[in-house]
């Protein structure tokens, strides 16, 4: 890959993820002519075998970031200054710093990442009779910054405690889930409206007002009252919520208070900000035979067209102690979200998927424990990282797997396919390398087209990023 008219090579890799196209984003480590340890850390967006640096460490952020009172980023003070003058005006330079590893792609390629901006200040006095030039410099400061990407430019999307600039959070947390542009959903921390701090899910969609790219509406809030429930109730926690192309979001919470006892559940809030409890701990879980969702285990995540998934443990029945499970969001068109057809798609705990058998250093079926984060897609296809035990299976060595379950034709979906684990071996540049260490995204690692992306370290420190396409069973 060339930079700044050098050929450079990618080093190591953070989790890349895959957009609906097919387009991958990643952080990597670069080497190569102009490159030492201060500059090597990018984002990178690669389309088939074009790649594009989107941002570099201590680059200047090429446009977009608001910086002043009138909202305009000042990389010189006039385009065509008059005649025979002098004056002083401040310019700004903002220049990345440190990215952080989790990065988000929406359907249209465009990348959402973080990161520390430094942000020098700086008085230019010009003279334009003689042509001179003095620049004095005056402060330096750092404030976190989330960007969203058009075309190959990051444009400042929320910035962290920066006085200027009416999209400013105390806090935010990484990653987003967006699907199409400025249908953003994060967990954040602000003062609305002279309320306090107020912790909790954030909404926030285009404003179409120039300067000021979004506007944020605040849902569920942490230690607020929540309605529908007893007076008391309040959320003590909130997580990462999924959002798909409609704005219907759904978030797991836990609830807490003086006449509610304490219990997670996953709550909906509709394209209006409309709050209601999805699934609770009297909801019956499918497959259970008259069981209870007992507590939500991983974030309630949605495709784009609403496709749901989400891990639960499962009390009081003999059946089932917990797994994934699936759906779909609808709303009945009064603004009402609401899951259709839930149900258990795979069961946790020792209770293992028929017949799923490793080619190599393993006998006999394959327990699948330990079941982390999944993704889907609107196909229906879930990606999930699972624990693998059998025999010749060894904890730390060869267990870590990402698992697939793929539908069929008429929509039913049976058995755990693994796509790679630990301790596998790959031929790359005619060599047989083994995986080490696997870097899977599970928010965007899966695209609509049945893609996952993951990268690898290998026992020998190479490293690599890598697709997989599923395909249906048989």
């Amino acid at each position: 890959m060339e930079l700044n008219n050098g050929i450079v090579r990618l080093g190591s890799f953070g989790p890349p993820v895959i957009s609906a196209n097919g387009a991958i984003a990643y952080r990597s480590i670069i080497y190569g002519q102009g490159i030492d340890a201060s500059n090597a850390d990018t984002i990178i967006r690669q389309r088939a075998r074009s790649a594009k640096v989107l941002a570099q460490r201590f680059s200047d952020v090429p446009a977009g970031f608001i910086t002043d009172p009138d909202m305009l980023l000042r990389k010189a003070p006039y385009n065509n200054p008059p005649a025979n003058t002098r004056y002083e005006v401040p310019v700004y330079f903002p220049y990345y710093t440190d990215f952080n590893s989790q990065l988000a792609i929406d359907s249209s390629d465009e990348v959402v990442f973080s990161s520390n901006t430094g942000i020098t200040s700086r008085v230019a006095t010009i003279n334009t009779s003689t042509g001179t030039q003095t620049i004095t410099p005056l402060t330096t400061t750092f404030t976190d910054t989330l960007y969203v990407t058009e075309g190959d430019v990051a444009t400042s999307a929320i910035v962290k405690d920066w006085a200027y600039d009416p999209n400013a959070m105390n806090n935010f947390e990484l990653p987003v889930n967006l699907h199409g542009e400025g249908n953003m959903a994060f967990i954040g921390t602000r003062q609305p409206g002279g309320l306090g701090e107020a912790t909790g899910v954030y909404q926030s969609r285009a404003s179409g007002v120039q300067g000021l790219p979004f506007r944020f509406d605040l849902l569920a809030v942490v230690d607020r009252p929540v309605g529908g429930l007893p007076i008391g109730s309040t959320f003590g926690s909130l997580e990462l919520p999924g959002i798909n192309y409609g704005g219907i979001i759904t978030t797991r919470a836990t609830v807490n208070g003086e006449q509610s006892s304490q219990f997670q559940g996953i709550w909906t809030y509709n394209s209006v900000g409309e709050p209601s409890l999805l699934v609770g701990p009297t909801t019956e879980a499918p497959g259970s035979d008259g069981g209870t969702f007992s507590s939500i285990t991983s974030r309630a995540w949605q495709s784009p067209a609403g496709q749901l998934v989400f891990t639960a443990d499962v009390a009081d029945s003999t059946e089932l102690s917990g797994g994934i499970f699936v759906g779909r969001m609808r709303n009945d068109g009064a603004n009402s979200a609401f899951p259709n057809n839930l149900r258990l798609l795979l069961e946790s705990g020792s209770l293992a998927p028929a017949n799923t058998v490793f080619s190599n250093d393993s006998v006999g079926e394959v327990t699948i424990s330990e079941i982390s984060q999944p993704a889907v897609n609107d196909r229906g296809t879930v990606v999930f990282r699972g624990t693998a035990t059998g025999t010749g299976i060894v904890a730390g060595r060869n267990d870590d797997v990402i698992w697939a379950m793929v539908p069929r034709a008429d929509g039913v979906t049976r058995t755990a396919k693994p796509i790679i684990r630990t301790g596998d071996r790959m031929r790359i540049d005619g060599r047989m390398q083994t995986v080490g260490v696997i870097n899977f995204d599970p928010v965007y690692g899966l695209s609509g087209r049945n893609e996952v992306v993951f990268s690898v370290t290998f026992l020998n420190a190479r490293s690599g990023v890598f697709k997989a396409t599923l395909r249906p069973e048989r």
